[in-house]
């Protein structure tokens, strides 16, 4: 087999998703909480705008103030977090990550 033919099992192809990242896909909402501090008080939030939900003008006002604690909460965790978390955040890299050559395994 040619280097470059893919393989049956091709460790580029493979998608990885985590439990919470699948927990997340069935409740987006939880999104909010990750990360945050505060996130106690965006459920709190969240509550009263169920039970004003009726309220149209009241709702849009808490919208805005639960995005600002999200913000607030999500600096919060940035700020205690470890060294290399945040040496991580500054330096992200989005896009598709590769992997080539041989595996350790494989010697």
């Amino acid at each position: 087999m040619a280097y470059n033919q893919k393989k049956k099992y091709d460790i580029e192809e493979q998608s990885i998703q985590t439990l919470g990242q699948k927990l997340a896909g069935k409740m987006p909402e939880l999104q909010d909480y990750a990360c945050n501090t505060l996130a106690s008080q965006v459920a709190n939030i969240d509550l009263i705008m169920l039970f004003y939900a009726d309220d149209a003008e009241l709702t849009k006002e808490l919208e805005e103030v639960r995005n600002k604690v999200i913000t607030t909460g999500r600096a919060d965790y940035i700020k205690k977090s470890d060294i290399l978390t945040n040496l991580s955040l500054l330096v992200g890299r989005t896009g598709r990550r590769e992997f080539s050559g041989k595996s350790a395994a494989s010697g």
